[in-house]
């Protein structure tokens, strides 16, 4: 059984955009859209309502919402003592 199990992306070309992009689903809902328009090294995140797929929420470069959710990580775990 594998750890993302819920999870699933798919990688290919559209319409919408120049170079390819990564579809995010989870629980048969599309979530999230990462997209490489200004380059690799300037990934994009794009999250979706899970109930509109058409409407999203957030659109920021991929590194600051991953430094964010780490920076948030650390700080649980040193809050709750788990650190």
């Amino acid at each position: 059984m594998t750890k993302y199990k819920n999870f699933k992306f798919t990688v290919g070309s559209d319409d919408v955009h120049e170079k390819l992009a990564a579809e995010i689903i989870y629980e048969s809902n599309f979530i999230a859209e990462l997209t490489q328009e200004d380059g690799f090294e300037n990934l994009m995140i794009e999250l979706f309502y899970p109930s509109n797929a058409d409407k999203s929420f957030c659109k920021c470069r991929l590194d600051d919402f991953l430094e964010v959710i780490s920076m948030a990580k650390r700080k649980l775990g040193k809050v709750s003592g788990v650190e």
